[in-house]
Order: C-alpha cells, then sequence, then structure tokens
C-alpha cells in the first residue's frame, strides 16, 4: 500500500530513530517527499516508511543501539569461525555461518568469484585489517581473497555488493521498487549504467 494508506491503520515503531536512520543512509526527500507535505505526513513517519520498505529487506539498522548490537554479533560470530567449525557447502542457500570453515580451509577448496572487485569492495565497505589480516599474512593469503572471504561470511548475507555494476543494478532495483509502490512506472535512469560501460 502507499504511505498515506498505511499510516491510516499504523504507528511508528517507538524504537525507530529517524535522526539516526537519515544521517546513517541519508533518505533522499523524492521517497514520498511531496506526498508527505501534501497529507500533513511527518518526517518520521516518512523514514519509518522506507525501512518498512526497504530497511528490513536490506538489513538497516532502526537505532544506534541495534547497529551496535550487529556489530559484538559480527565480532562475536568472525571469533568463532576463526577457530574453523564445519566443512563449507556451496549449495546452501540460508547463509548460515555454522556452514563455514576457516578462510585456510575454505581457499583449499575455492576460488573468489570472478567477477569480485576488491578493490571496490574495500572502499565501498572498509574492511578492518583486523579481519583474518593476521591470518592471511601467516598463511599468504592475499588481499583479494581476504576481502572475498569477507563477502561470503558477511556480504551476501547483508546484501553487499560484490562490484560497481552490482550496486547500479541494485540502486536501480530500489529506485523500480520505490515508483512501483508510489503506484507510477517511469522508464528506468541508465546514465549511471551508461557511465559504467564507457570507462
Amino acid at each position: 500500500m502507499n504511505i498515506v494508506d498505511y499510516y491510516t491503520n499504523n504507528t511508528v515503531e517507538q524504537e525507530f530513530d529517524e535522526e539516526f536512520y537519515n544521517k546513517e543512509y541519508s533518505i533522499p526527500d523524492e521517497f514520498y517527499g511531496p506526498d508527505c507535505m501534501k497529507f500533513q505526513i511527518s518526517e518520521r513517519q516518512r523514514l519509518f516508511f522506507h525501512f518498512l520498505l526497504f530497511g528490513r529487506k536490506f538489513g538497516l539498522n532502526r537505532n544506534l543501539a541495534e547497529k551496535n548490537k550487529k556489530a559484538r554479533e559480527w565480532q562475536r560470530e568472525e571469533n568463532r569461525l576463526k577457530g574453523g567449525e564445519k566443512k563449507f557447502d556451496s549449495s546452501t542457500t540460508d547463509n548460515s555461518f555454522s556452514t563455514y570453515m576457516n578462510i585456510v580451509d575454505y581457499f583449499k577448496e575455492n576460488a573468489v568469484e570472478h567477477d569480485f572487485d576488491e578493490e571496490f569492495y574495500n572502499k565501498e565497505y572498509s574492511i578492518p585489517d583486523e579481519f583474518y589480516g593476521p591470518d592471511c599474512m601467516k598463511f599468504q593469503i592475499s588481499e583479494r581473497k581476504r576481502l572475498f572471504y569477507h563477502y561470503i561470511l558477511f556480504g551476501k548475507r547483508f546484501g553487499l555488493a560484490k562490484n560497481q555494476m552490482e550496486k547500479l543494478k541494485k540502486i536501480e532495483e530500489r529506485r523500480r521498487e520505490e515508483s512501483r509502490l508510489r503506484g507510477r512506472d517511469i522508464e528506468p535512469d541508465l546514465s549511471e549504467l551508461e557511465k559504467y560501460f564507457s570507462v
């Protein structure tokens, strides 16, 4: 349903922090801005509606406490995985952390996907050196493999893009979905994709 219909029978979750959410993800005014002005829908309601449509799907955080909690979970899971547990099963579809072996064993049986862009990935998501850095130096595992292993463990699960093209496709998918939910079909903006191909 659209934003007007939604708030006929629903309210914003109490724990949603609109200031944090907008600062963290920079939601454009074009996302229901005109409709919110017309129907006197608050900025808090507008941003929460964005969270409902996209935030939950793409793992965005509602507030700082939720962000910090996820960071702690990632750290605990990373520490657990460093011990190496079950054998990696590439057929798994649920991205369950328990299916992964440690980085050394992983690359004995697997290779980096050819379309993974390590420079883009690290620039986009700033993967800390603490993520298997010492192990990679010890076992002569390349930076490309280290970053790809982060993508395997976390990137896929949280919807991170592995290259610029994938990022642009995700942006276009979100834009089309926003347009569909607003009840109007528009032509996709291919300017960014054209620039990418023209390089």
